[in-house]
This record gives structure tokens, C-alpha cells and sequence, in this order.
């Protein structure tokens, strides 16, 4: 056939086009959510891109961030949803077996998605235990975040096969409104409470300031990806939705790093005091030099306002000091109090020593 007498019909979507307006099984529906999803699967592709190759090949930090892993799964499983809902589109069989399918894939990647949410909503108290239940019955705030997010998402599902061709989703899209408000809810709470310093980050990883603009930033994404999904316009719609994974990835690669995520954050470490007056004994061993430092002046632990508060153990840290877990229980002070690392090189005598304390008992009765 020859090219003057293609006759092609302008323009061939109407991106722009409201999802009300697009007739069901028509051609340029098929057209404008096969191209919208295609918007949906590249941020997700993106963002499992960033975290293995940045967070984790370039940073090395993934493996050791419970949050980012949870964002990883998160954002895997939705891509793996969407390239159900291209192929779908592309046959032009909205409801079809792969409808199923996409949908319930989606849901299952809110699962990591709600859960590692709760950590920026709970904090230090997300490993807490949820007592009562009028069973005498006693659950972590993670676990029963989990049979909570499960729940609400087999829930969601059942809905919406049991109403599938009427509904037309929009279970499944309130679900999904529901999790961004919840995010950024727990966004907000996370930066009151990274502002009134009850979290913390290592400055080696962000600096503070730096890190309440993430807060922000993420917020307003977050924001801005609902106004965008209230316009009904599919091709802003479907990557908005995107956007909100990609702002989960960026806060958790910050988040999963604060001290309430570290091992030790069960037991609420206090702010950092200075100890000046310290004996360093240095000693040669297979793994290079260790040391030990005796605190001879911490005492106690005080907060940027001064207040005093008795500490019940304390680790060191020292410029270029690698400390080993060597907590001691020394309760009441004053007590000597010893902490154990490594280090390349250590030459003074004195050395000044970082305190992390944890209040005594007596203190937090």
C-alpha cells in the first residue's frame, strides 16, 4: 500500500482524555491505560533500579536496611502489577484474568509498602507490645500492623471480585488513596518527631538540616501525587501513584538508617554527652589494634538542655574508634565504665569520647 494512502486517525490517544469519558471496551481506552500504566511501570522500574544499584551496590547500605528492603519488595511486586495491566490494556480485556491478577499483585505491594510505613508512624515504639484485646493476648505494633495491611488488602480484593466488572477498580483505588494519606501522616509525625530530636540520624549519613528538607520534600510529593490522582485524567493518575514508591524509597533509605532502626534503639538511647577525662589503654591483637577506654567522668548522660539524668549503661565513641557491643551495667553511678573497639591509630593519651546512656530504671519509673 502505498504511504499517501494511509489515511491515520489524529491524534492516536487523546492522553488528556478523563477515564469517565474513555468507553468501556473502546480502542482509545485500551490506548490511554496501556499508556498510563506504562508511566506507572517506569517509575517502579526506576526505583528497583536505584535501590539495588545506588542503595545497594554503590552504597552498600541495602542489606543492612530493613526499610529500603521492604521499599525494594514494595516497588518490585507493583512493577510485575502494572506489567500485568499493559498486557491487559494491550488486548483490550480490561477485566480479564490478568485484571485479576494485576489487581491482586497490587495490592500484595502495599503490604511492604503500609508496613514499612508504620515504622515512620510508631518509631521507637513499633517493636512495643499491643496489649489487651480483651483476650489477654500480646502483639507487637509491627505484627499487627502486618495482619492489619493483610487483612484490609485480601479484604479489598474480595470486594472487588465479588462487585468486579461494576466496580471498576475503584476499591482498589481507594485503597490506595487511604495508603498515600496514611503516608504522609506518618511522614509528618516522623519530622515532629526528628525535630524535637526523639529520632536521630548520624550526621555521616545526612546532615540534620538537610535531612528535615527530605521530610519536606517527601511530604509534598506526596501531596502533589494526590492532587494529581483527584484530576481522573489516567496519564497523570497512574505515575502519580508511582511517585508515592518512589518517595517511599527515598525516606526509607534515610529512616532505615535512624537509631530507632538499630539494634540498640530498644533501649531509647539518650543524646550524646562529652566524657574529656578518659584512660586509653592500647594493646596489639589479630584483628589490629584494640582499645579500652575507661570513662572515668560520665557519669551521667545530659540532654541538649542540661538536665542531668542518671544512666544505667553507656557505650563510647571515639574519633575513629570502631566500638564492639560492650555494654556494662553500672547502676548507680558514679561507676568506671569500660567500652572495647578498634582502631588504626590512637596517639593521645587523653582522648575525648562520644557517650550515648541509657537512663536507669529508677529514672524511667
Amino acid at each position: 500500500m502505498p504511504l499517501d494512502a494511509i489515511t491515520p486517525t489524529l491524534p492516536v490517544v487523546n492522553f488528556m482524555m478523563m477515564g469517565v469519558d474513555a468507553a468501556l471496551g473502546s480502542h482509545d481506552r485500551a490506548l490511554l491505560f496501556l499508556i498510563s500504566h506504562c508511566g506507572f511501570f517506569m517509575f517502579n522500574f526506576l526505583n528497583v533500579g536505584c535501590l539495588v544499584l545506588v542503595q545497594g551496590f554503590v552504597l552498600g547500605r541495602l542489606r543492612a536496611n530493613k526499610l529500603s528492603k521492604l521499599a525494594l519488595a514494595a516497588c518490585f511486586t507493583q512493577m510485575t502489577s502494572c506489567l500485568c495491566s499493559i498486557h491487559r490494556s494491550n488486548l483490550n480485556d480490561e477485566f480479564g484474568f490478568f485484571g485479576h491478577v494485576s489487581t491482586g499483585l497490587g495490592l500484595m505491594a502495599y503490604l511492604p509498602f503500609n508496613v514499612a510505613t508504620l515504622h515512620l508512624l510508631m518509631n521507637h515504639k513499633v517493636d512495643s507490645h499491643l496489649d489487651g484485646f480483651g483476650f489477654g493476648l500480646k502483639m507487637k505494633y509491627r505484627h499487627a500492623g502486618i495482619f492489619f495491611f493483610l487483612a484490609a488488602g485480601v479484604g479489598c480484593f474480595l470486594i472487588g471480585y465479588i462487585d468486579w466488572e461494576k466496580s471498576d477498580f475503584n476499591y482498589f483505588r481507594k485503597f490506595i488513596a487511604y495508603s498515600t494519606v496514611y503516608q504522609v501522616l506518618a511522614m509528618t509525625i516522623a519530622l515532629y518527631n526528628f525535630w524535637k530530636r526523639k529520632i536521630n540520624l548520624d550526621e555521616s549519613v545526612i546532615s540534620r538540616g538537610s535531612m528535615i528538607n527530605v521530610f519536606v520534600l517527601c511530604i509534598a510529593l506526596d501531596i502533589l501525587a494526590l492532587g494529581l490522582a483527584r484530576s481522573g485524567r489516567p496519564v497523570l493518575q497512574y505515575p502519580a501513584t508511582g511517585l508515592t514508591f518512589t518517595v517511599l524509597c527515598i525516606i526509607t533509605s534515610f529512616v532505615g538508617e535512624m537509631d530507632f532502626m538499630k539494634p540498640s534503639s530498644a533501649t531509647h538511647c539518650l543524646p550524646i554527652a562529652v566524657a574529656e577525662d578518659c584512660r586509653v589503654a592500647i594493646s596489639e591483637s589479630d584483628d589490629g589494634c584494640s582499645i579500652a577506654v575507661e570513662l572515668t567522668n560520665a557519669v551521667h548522660v545530659r540532654e541538649p538542655h542540661n538536665n542531668a539524668i542518671p544512666v544505667a549503661h553507656a557505650h563510647a565513641v571515639g574519633v575513629g574508634f570502631k566500638p564492639s557491643i560492650a555494654l556494662e551495667e553500672q547502676n548507680p553511678f558514679p561507676a568506671v565504665m569500660t567500652a572495647y573497639g578498634s582502631t588504626d591509630e590512637i596517639n593521645e593519651e587523653k582522648t575525648p569520647i562520644l557517650v550515648h546512656g541509657i537512663p536507669s530504671k529508677d529514672w524511667l519509673n
